[in-house]
């Protein structure tokens, strides 16, 4: 009879330990698909962010691109703006009649107060204007090229100006440009 109820004891001993091996092998399994489903995951993202990678790669070639131009253009505009003709002495002295002390100052310093003649709006948050007596090139008693920005973008003017009786000048817009 011991016999028979060590056997038996012994087999539930078995049935238990199989028992609780199958369990622990399906929570493995459980365990194992969630990883492999999380690692196909990452993999996913991985692939989706070397993706993006790539493209903000490209775009940022292509911006650098775009800028190297602009850069270009703004550098060839001010080469023609310094070539420009400048006040003659006899020109000097018909302003300096007419009420100006220091013509080329009073002129530049005068055109740099009116941005309301810009007749485009900045962008990004800037205001356009002529911020640099450099880009101001009085070229005759009665006509001015001037370059205007607002930090982001920028353009040419050309301006006609006349001196008043009183001594205040009056601009002009002949026409203007602005570089995309």
């Amino acid at each position: 009879m011991k016999d028979l109820l060590r056997g038996r004891i012994l087999l539930l001993i078995i049935f238990v330990l199989g028992a609780g091996a199958l369990y622990l092998a399906n929570i493995n399994v459980g365990y194992l698909t969630k990883i492999n489903t999380l690692q196909s995951e990452l993999a996913e993202v991985k692939k989706q962010k070397s993706a993006l990678d790539n493209e903000l790669s490209e775009t940022e070639k292509s911006l650098q691109g775009e800028i190297a131009e602009i850069g270009d253009k703004l550098e060839a505009a001010d080469m023609k703006l310094q070539n420009l003709p400048q006040l003659q002495k006899f020109e000097i002295e018909q302003l300096k009649q007419k009420g100006l002390k220091d013509p080329v100052m009073d002129l530049k310093s005068d055109l740099m107060k009116r941005s309301d003649l810009i007749p485009y709006k900045g962008v990004v948050g800037g205001t356009m204007g002529f911020y640099s007596e450099e880009n101001i090139h009085i070229i005759s008693s009665k006509w001015a090229a001037a370059y205007f920005n607002d930090g982001h973008i920028g353009g040419i003017m050309l301006l006609k100006y006349n001196i008043q009786k009183d001594g205040k000048i009056r601009w002009y817009v002949v026409d203007s440009y602005l570089y995309k």
